[in-house]
C-alpha cells in the first residue's frame, strides 16, 4: 500500500470511499449501457488523478487479467447471434457478440481498478473503522464481528512468514518442490500440518495476551478515532450519486446481460 497521506483520495472518510466503491460496483455490475460504462470510467479516472496511484501500476493489475479478458471477448463474440463478421471451422463470430464482449471486460477492468484504489488509499484499520461505524444502535455483537476480522486480517501475514518460515526448513533437510506437479502437491501436503500447529499457536498466545490486558469482548466500546464527515466527503458521494442516476436514466434496462 501507498504511503503518501497527502493525496485528496487518501484524506477522504474511508465512510464516502466504501459507500463510492458499492455504488461503481453496483453501477458497472447491474447497469450494462455504454453510457453507464464511460461514466465510471471518468470518475475512476479523476479519482486516479487525485490518488497516489500511477497509470502503471494499474496496467500492471490488468496484464494479469488479460487472458481472462481475452476468454470473456471471445465467448461474446462466439455465442452471440448478429451479424458474421468472422467464422472459424464453422464457428460464426459476431459484430454484436464481440461488442457485448468488450463492454463486459470493460466493465471488468474497471472493477478492478476501483477495487485496486479503494486498497491503495485506505488502511485495514481504517476499512475496520468505517465497517463498524456501519452498526445497529445498541448492537454490540456488531463491534464483537469487526474485531474478529481485525485480528483475521492481522493474522494472515503471521501465517504467510510461517508457511516460508517452513519452506525453507524443508528445503534445508534436502526436501525438493520442483519435481513436477507430484512432487509439489507432497512439499504442500508436508508443510499442511506444521503450518496449522503454528496456526494454533499463534491464535493460542493472540487470546493470552487479550485476557492479560482484561480484554472483555461484550464490554461497551469507545472509538480510538472517530470519523467525521467533511464537505469533501459530502461533495464526492454528492458526484457519485448523481452519475449513478444520470447513468440509471439513460439505461433502458437494469437487468444483467
Amino acid at each position: 500500500m501507498n504511503t503518501r497521506t497527502d493525496t485528496f483520495l487518501q484524506q477522504l472518510d474511508p465512510r464516502t470511499k466504501l459507500v463510492a466503491l458499492l455504488l461503481l460496483g453496483f453501477q458497472l455490475l447491474i447497469i450494462t449501457n455504454i453510457v453507464a460504462v464511460a461514466s465510471a470510467a471518468f470518475v475512476l479516472a479523476l479519482a486516479l488523478v487525485l490518488s497516489p496511484v500511477s497509470v502503471r501500476a494499474l496496467l500492471v493489475q490488468t496484464v494479469r487479467i488479460v487472458w481472462f479478458i481475452l476468454f470473456i471477448t471471445c465467448l461474446n463474440t462466439f455465442t452471440t447471434s448478429g451479424k458474421v463478421i468472422v467464422d472459424v471451422l464453422g464457428v460464426y463470430g459476431t459484430l454484436e457478440g464481440l461488442q457485448e464482449g468488450l463492454v463486459l471486460s470493460a466493465r471488468l477492468v474497471l472493477l478492478l481498478f476501483a477495487s485496486f484504489l479503494f486498497a491503495q488509499t485506505t488502511r485495514t484499520v481504517e476499512l475496520l473503522d468505517a465497517i463498524e461505524s456501519l452498526r445497529v444502535r445498541n448492537k454490540r455483537w456488531w463491534s464483537q464481528v469487526v474485531t474478529v476480522m481485525g485480528l483475521t486480517v492481522n493474522v494472515v501475514p503471521l501465517l504467510i512468514q510461517c508457511a516460508q518460515q517452513i519452506k525453507q526448513a524443508q528445503l534445508a533437510r534436502g526436501a525438493d518442490a520442483d519435481s513436477g506437479w507430484i512432487g509439489k502437491v507432497r512439499f504442500a501436503a508436508s508443510a499442511a500440518l506444521p503450518l496449522f500447529v503454528s496456526a494454533l499457536r499463534a491464535s493460542q498466545h493472540l487470546a493470552q495476551a487479550m485476557e492479560a490486558r482484561a480484554f472483555d469482548p461484550s464490554a461497551p466500546r469507545t472509538p480510538y478515532r472517530t470519523l467525521l464527515m467533511a464537505s469533501r466527503d459530502r461533495s464526492v458521494l454528492v458526484v457519485v450519486v448523481a452519475q449513478l442516476v444520470g447513468a440509471a436514466l439513460t439505461s433502458s434496462t437494469l437487468s444483467l446481460p
